[in-house]
């Protein structure tokens, strides 16, 4: 029986010294990653890609100016647009309308419907863009 319990104390002990000899091993660790110097080269190109994804940005907004404006948020619609082609800047746009009528009466609905995308195409000609030469994803909310 005193066998068994200085057992299971050595064992508690070895258990214990592990777990500090783990936790020491992991703080040594990140000591030593925080201290490892960057390389000049990975900052260079770490540099060359926020420059491209700049001049990527300052493309397409160049050739699809309404996205400078996006995404837009109000109580009647929402515009979002996202990146069809990465090579030719093509972008496409999703108009989310939000509807205050309900489906019951589908006249009122539709009426309403209609106006808020005449707000929509309002919005987008006041920013300069023709909407007609937009490729437009509508849905409701």
């Amino acid at each position: 029986m005193k066998n068994r319990k200085y057992l299971i104390i050595i064992i508690a002990l070895a258990s214990l010294v592990t777990v500090v000899l783990i936790q020491i091993f992991i703080r040594v660790n990140r000591q030593q990653e925080q201290d490892e110097p960057v390389s000049i080269e990975l900052i260079n190109k770490e540099g060359e890609n926020e420059q491209k994804a700049e001049a990527y940005q300052v493309s397409l907004v160049k050739q699809n100016p309404l996205i400078a404006n996006l995404p837009y948020y109000s109580d009647s619609f929402e515009i979002y647009y996202g990146i069809k082609d990465k090579e030719s800047y093509s972008v496409s746009y999703k108009i989310i309308l939000i509807p205050q009528s309900s489906l019951d009466n589908a006249e009122t609905y539709q009426n309403e419907l209609n106006l808020l995308k005449n707000r929509a195409f309002d919005w987008v000609r006041s920013k300069g863009v023709d909407p007609n030469n937009l490729e437009m994803e509508w849905t409701t909310k």
